[in-house]
């Protein structure tokens, strides 16, 4: 919310008011699709990389698809960190609105949209929730005053939330496989490729129920009217 001034008794007073929330989701959205695009190209490379011993590949051939890897490598983690930061700066705005447009009570203070994630065992359920309550107060359907929102439940956040948890599972699956391949083992090279395969599906899967939060979230927010809830009637 930024805060602007009103004349009350011959005071200026300030308050807060909606905020435009569109240009960091798209920033988030395509951060995520590019991130999503990078895992693809991840699989492929690994798929590569299995091949490239089979068919007795060349030092130059080699030599591409290390230099392939590593791009891909490089263009990960940073948009690993991009893409969260840019969810996370549209989320708190976000919830900022939802505060401002609905007087229901969240579950989570706002930091949990940040701290939250990073959190053991509870990190698996808590930004879920955090954002299954900014998706209800968004919700046009939900009054301004005196709105219940902790028992309902957004279905595209579900679904997105769903995805997550089995990409951040692959994740690990991932990573414990391709240490197989660095403790000198390389039979685990075609199962790197395979599990990077289910990887890059879920990554794709998950992006697109991200993006679709972002533009769910948006829409209801800019489809209530900007007012906020302690000016709306009772």
């Amino acid at each position: 919310m930024t805060v602007t001034g009103t004349s009350v008794a011959g005071r200026v007073v300030r308050e807060p008011r909606l905020r435009n929330v569109r240009g960091i989701g798209l920033a988030a959205s395509w951060a995520i699709a590019a991130s999503a695009a990078v895992d693809v190209a991840s699989a492929v490379g690994d798929w590569w990389t299995a091949q490239s011993p089979a068919v007795a590949a060349g030092d130059a051939e080699l030599r591409t698809v290390d230099w392939y890897n590593l791009v891909t490598v490089v263009l990960g983690v940073g948009l690993l960190v991009v893409a969260p930061v840019l969810f996370i700066v549209w989320l708190l705005r976000a919830r900022e609105n939802s505060e401002f447009l609905c007087d229901a009570r969240h579950y989570y203070s706002r930091p949990v949209g940040v701290f939250g994630w990073l959190v053991p065992v509870a990190g698996f359920w808590m930004p879920c929730r955090y954002v299954q309550n900014v998706a209800v107060a968004s919700d046009p359907a939900v009054g301004p005053r005196g709105a219940w929102i902790d028992s309902y439940k957004n279905n595209t956040v579900t679904t997105w939330w769903v995805f997550w948890l089995l990409q951040s599972f692959l994740g690990w699956v991932a990573f414990r496989t391709e240490m197989g391949v660095y403790d000198g083992d390389p039979s685990q090279l075609f199962k790197v490729a395979v599990v990077s395969s289910i990887y890059a599906v879920l990554s794709v899967a998950g992006a697109v129920f991200a993006v679709l939060v972002i533009r769910v979230i948006n829409r209801l927010q800019s489809s209530r009217p900007a007012v906020p809830w302690w000016h709306q009637p009772q």
